[in-house]
């Protein structure tokens, strides 16, 4: 899996609504959460973090913004129930 620009994680992060403290409560690696000043620190551009811990952070925002996104319309409630043909 191809990552996007660390850059984008402050885009990505403030356009979902989350702060620092509750993306690095949500990012687990290890079986632990990263801490909020690491999240900081990226978005600064003052640490590049190891691929394991950028890879979490973009899956943690992919899945943040999917869930997101099943909230609205599904296909159920705007297909014809009663086809004719």
């Amino acid at each position: 899996m191809l990552l996007p620009n660390l850059d984008e994680i402050r885009n990505i992060r403030r356009a979902l609504n989350l702060t620092q403290e509750k993306l690095a409560n949500l990012v687990i690696v290890n079986g632990q959460s990263i801490s909020r000043v690491l999240i900081n620190m990226i978005e600064m551009q003052g640490h590049s973090p190891n691929y394991k811990i950028a890879e979490a952070i973009f899956k943690t925002l992919d899945q943040i913004e999917n869930s997101m996104k099943n909230k609205g319309i599904t296909a159920g409630e705007i297909c014809a129930r009663d086809l004719v043909t």
